[in-house]
This record gives C-alpha cells, structure tokens and sequence, in this order.
C-alpha cells in the first residue's frame, strides 16, 4: 500500500496484509491468488519470500536483537527514528499488534524509538475526535503480555 515510491515498486501492491501471519494465514492466501490474477507476480513473489519466517512479535524481536547486539559490539546507542503501519491500508487489530510487537521490542531492549507519524496516515490522532486515539497509545507505550 505505499504510495511513494516508484511507480514499477512492489511495495505499492502489498496492502490490508495481516499481522502476526504465515503462508498459511488465510487473507495471505487470498492475497497471493489476487496478485497473480492481477499480473502483479513480482509483488506475490515478494510476499511469498517475506513470508519464509513467520510474521510475528519473535521476527520483530528477532531484528531487535541484531539492533542490540550491535548496540553492544561498538558501545553505541541504537534509535529507530520511525515505525508505523498505514491506516488505510491495513487491518485495524494487525496495525495495533505491529505497533505493539515493536514498541515492546525496542522498550526491552533499551532501544529507543519515535512513531511515525502524529495525525496523518501513520497517525496516533482519531481523526473523529481530534484526540489521541487509546488504543494505539496502549498497543505503544503499555508492553506485550506475556513477556
């Protein structure tokens, strides 16, 4: 669902994705049917690869880990200057377990972090009340249970 780069790019094809998923995830399925009826095979081909190791809070945590490892190695602070999923381009609960996947991956880790962005599509705003919509603050700043 990304809508700047190239217009050949991929990335623009991918979109209403779930999050934790698999290959086996059924939107998945029917996501990869109608990229190929569509033509777009090197997007379905792009999903198909991404999605060898599950999407999940362990893969995040898992790039976390590299961040922090090589924190570590050089004596150096890591921050992820922005993360976020689109609004409009992806299901609500799957937007709310990303953020929250790396919120927590980062917090764990000491790693520091800044979501991008503030009330447009990336945004923590509701656009109907004009406030702080609550749960993306919690899927943010509260952690992942169980960990």
């Amino acid at each position: 669902g990304a809508n700047w780069g190239a217009p050949d790019d991929p990335l623009r094809q991918l979109a209403t994705l779930p999050f934790p998923a698999t290959l086996e995830t059924p939107a998945i399925g029917e996501a990869l049917s109608h990229l190929k009826s569509e033509g777009a095979l090197r997007a379905a081909g792009l999903l198909r690869r991404s999605l060898e190791q599950p999407w999940d809070a362990a893969m995040v945590a898992r790039a976390y880990d590299t961040m922090a490892g090589w924190a570590r190695r050089h004596a150096a602070p890591v921050i992820v200057n922005e993360f976020g999923v689109l609004s409009f381009t992806a299901p609500r609960q799957s937007r709310l377990n990303w953020l929250r996947a790396t919120a927590t991956a980062a917090q764990e880790r000491c790693i520091g972090w800044t979501h991008w962005d503030f009330q447009d599509g990336f945004g923590l705003i509701d656009p109907e009340t004009r406030l702080p919509d609550p749960e993306i603050m919690d899927a943010l700043l509260l952690p992942q249970a169980g960990r």
